[in-house]
């Protein structure tokens, strides 16, 4: 759960890897092949969330004994059972079990119950080096979330310097020794999580010995994110290979298909991000048929603010199209078409909302149809993007705009090799398109620094790049710029460092 970078990269960085040939010689403890395999198929599948309850901004206040809130994780799991989910992924920390260590236990005792209450399993995570806050994780009284920033108030468990140094590996060693030992072989936890997104690779190492030491009945598993240099370690070590998926069907599709050379099976322990496309309706059924397990960020709208975006800054409006979460603060699904959809691929009900995540295309990408602009790679002249503009020396070329970067998806139609580009298109727009109900986004996919105007006025700035068609809300001043007939687009894009693309259309979406 860090930045963008982790659902884009991994597919990019996974078809560097070598090619499975044969089983790698099996670690003490670790489970063959066979038994992995033979564990899974008694499994039904595994369709689950990352929970934290709505009341805890971090892992710390959800274990702590000052802020353990059982009745609103009893609540907010009974949701997630409504919505046929069937696992949660916990994070647990490491301080709350330094200071409180019997307390923590029975907290996390008192947790397992009230998943099996529910008929829900656990993958409990020992350690994490996520964190957005900046701040050592310590018991008390936490930090309260910063208005509009995604997960403000994460810490890491340990704190980062207990990770760099191996005098503290003692504790750290104790700490997982003594949750195995009274978890080990507790049935309703079905997988554990050794370490979230860590690039620490000795500890890694280190806590896979500490655990198989424990001899667990449960297997093992450390997630794929974007560190190069271990993740072969990481598959070849693991019982179950995990890896996060934030990337497209295509990226994850391609991301299974190099986690499965193992012959063990696959685990996405974290995706959803809509703004991407990532999306229940996307992601789900390339889960299923591929029988991967699949545990999305997060339930319930609460003190993490992870719908907002990564990156959102303090003082940011609540996103029009969340980035992770499925349920409103009042309990209420933030999409009721997500709720049938749910219930209908995991329950097999029937699905009440197909369409319902089919834009409005108002302005086609490429990706729709291939789209003709006029462009120059010379500097435009000053009124460039005016309406009356006249680009009848510009050049004429198709979008996308940009160089090949097959990793991440870019296939250009236009080659564009320069510094600057300056693009200029029409559109119509009828009475009807401008009426229907529903909110406008641009989907855009740049590299780098896109200014947008539209007739005539400045639409958008949107600042550094990405690497995937992204959706941008359209702020509502510019969508009162739209109107019925002929409309004039006009695009400025640089190229800093780098790659460099470009294409973008207009979409409505109903909510």
């Amino acid at each position: 759960m860090k930045v963008f970078r982790i659902g884009l990269l991994m597919g990019m960085m996974l078809s560097a890897f070598h090619v499975a040939t044969a089983e790698p010689t099996l670690q003490p403890g670790q489970w063959s092949v066979a038994k992995a395999n033979e564990w899974y198929a008694a499994q039904s599948w595994i369709v689950g969330c990352n929970f934290l309850p709505s009341t805890a901004v971090n892992d710390v206040e959800m274990w702590q004994s000052q802020t353990f809130d059982p009745a609103t994780i009893d609540k907010e799991l009974a949701i997630a059972h409504q919505w046929g989910l069937n696992s949660v992924r916990v994070f647990l920390n490491y301080v709350v079990w330094e200071a409180e260590p019997e307390v923590f236990k029975k907290n996390f005792a008192t947790f397992l119950d009230l998943c099996e209450k529910h008929k829900i399993t656990v993958m409990p995570i020992l350690f994490d080096d996520c964190n957005f806050s900046g701040n050592v994780a310590r018991v008390g009284k936490q930090q309260d979330p910063v208005p509009g920033v995604h997960n403000s108030g994460w810490v890491s468990s340990p704190p980062i310097a207990m990770m760099q140094d191996k005098s503290t590996w003692p504790k750290l060693k104790a700490y997982v020794q003594d949750m195995v030992k009274t978890f080990g072989n507790d049935k309703r936890i079905i997988i554990w999580d050794l370490l979230n997104e860590s690039s620490h690779t000795d500890l890694v190492k280190a806590t896979f010995a500490w655990v198989r030491e424990m001899k667990p009945t449960q297997p093992l598993t450390t997630c794929l994110w974007a560190d190069v240099e271990h993740h072969q370690w990481l598959i070849d070590n693991s019982d179950i290979v995990s890896f996060h998926g934030y990337g497209n069907e295509r990226e994850l599709r391609r991301t299974i298909e190099r986690c499965g050379e193992s012959g063990r099976p696959v685990v996405c322990t974290e995706w959803l991000h809509r703004q991407s496309g990532n999306t229940p309706r996307s992601v789900l059924p390339l889960f299923k048929e591929l029988n991967v397990a699949a545990y999305h960020w997060g339930l319930v709208e609460g003190r993490t603010q992870t719908y907002f975006h990564w990156g959102s800054k303090e003082g940011s409006p609540k996103p029009k199209i969340w980035q992770h979460d499925l349920i409103r603060a009042d309990g209420t699904p933030y999409r009721m078409a997500d709720y049938h959809f749910f219930r209908h691929i995991i329950l097999g009900e029937e699905d009440l909302s197909p369409d319902s995540e089919m834009p409005i295309v108002l302005l086609p990408t490429s990706e729709e149809k291939p789209l003709t602009w006029k462009y120059t790679e010379s500097q435009a002249a000053e009124n460039w993007y005016a309406v009356d503009f006249s680009d009848a020396d510009w050049k004429t070329g198709t979008a996308p705009f940009g160089n090949d970067d097959p990793g991440i998806a870019r296939h250009p139609k236009t080659k564009w090799t320069s510094d600057n580009l300056w693009l200029r298109t029409s559109f119509e727009l009828t009475e009807e398109q401008l009426k229907k109900s529903g909110d406008l986004f641009w989907s855009v996919h740049y590299d780098e620094d896109a200014v947008i105007y539209v007739n005539g006025k400045l639409a958008a700035k949107l600042p550094n790049y990405n690497a995937f068609y992204w959706k941008v809300e359209m702020k509502e001043e510019v969508e009162k710029l739209l109107r019925p007939g002929k409309n004039v687009i006009a695009v400025s894009v640089q190229n800093k460092f780098g790659g460099q693309y470009f294409d973008v259309g207009i979409i409505k979406i109903a909510q």
